[in-house]
């Protein structure tokens, strides 16, 4: 029974160093593009999260593993204390890494908060830039010789109409997409 309780702390103790490589890889590319800086924000959150259930795992599961295993008495006394102590040591690793982890967090989060008003401010020109071009749009629409034209055929017309419609609705994709950065 001692075996199988060390081999599942040794199984917990992997699970949870790969959950904070994982974290730590996630962290450490940093958003280049607003795009990007949207995605990073959720995925900090995301990663808080997670690590809030990486300590719970560790303080619920490794920890009271370890004494469950150090109430053990084995015939070998110095082979339980052995595995208890490297248990231990192991523990100790992820703790510090955890609150690596935790400080890596808060890292970002100051990021985002220095890097939200220059995003807000390059949201804005963007959106005015797609304002302008759909008014463009617009006024192409109320201007253009071909769509104006009593004596333009019905296909050449329908060709401009469909050109700006496309671009319109490409201008609409991106200010929802803006729309979703705010």
């Amino acid at each position: 029974m001692k075996e199988y309780l060390l081999q599942l702390a040794e199984a917990k103790a992997k699970e949870l160093q790969g959950g904070i490589n994982e974290i730590k890889g996630i962290l450490n590319k940093p958003p280049a593009s607003l795009a990007s800086y949207v995605d990073y924000v959720a995925k900090v959150e995301e990663c808080n999260g997670r690590k809030e259930a990486l300590e719970k795992m560790k303080k619920h599961q490794l920890e009271d593993m370890k004494t469950a295993l150090s109430k053990y008495k084995s015939k070998e006394e110095g082979y339980g204390n052995v595995n208890t102590t490297s248990l231990q040591s192991k523990i100790e690793s992820l703790t510090a890494e955890l609150q690596e982890v935790a400080q890596i967090i808060l890292t970002s989060k100051s990021n985002i908060t220095e890097e939200r008003e220059s995003n807000v401010e390059d949201l804005q020109k963007k959106v005015l830039e797609e304002q302008e071009k759909v008014q463009g749009l617009i006024e192409k629409v109320s201007t253009s010789e071909t769509l104006i034209r009593a004596d333009t055929p019905a296909k050449e017309a329908l060709d401009e109409a469909t050109k700006i419609k496309k671009k319109f609705d490409e201008s609409v994709k991106r200010l929802s997409q803006f729309k979703g950065y705010l």
